[in-house]
């Protein structure tokens, strides 16, 4: 009966994590180690950015989420409409 809100919870938890952001770049001062957004915000320069490749970094940094969602997709939705229907 809980499985469908755990796993709703992965979801939710795997994407926070996979975009976390300002723990990463106060923390972590190794290249090796730093998060994607962290790296995606190297890539950008004061002035200027090299937009085509911070747009295909940005789409490839999207993508481990998307699949998450599609294959755990009938849990999602069933966890968070739980408490919302009466049966």
């Amino acid at each position: 009966m809980s499985g469908s809100a755990i796993m709703t919870l992965i979801v939710f938890f795997f994407t926070w994590t996979w975009n976390e952001f300002l723990l990463t770049l106060v923390v972590i001062h190794s290249d090796s180690l730093r998060t994607l957004p962290v790296g995606m915000a190297f890539f950008q320069g004061k002035y200027t950015g090299d937009t085509p490749l911070i747009a295909m970094g940005a789409a490839l940094m999207t993508l481990p989420i998307i699949i998450l969602y599609i294959v755990l997709q009938k849990y999602v939705i069933s966890g968070i409409t739980a408490g919302a229907l009466k049966e």
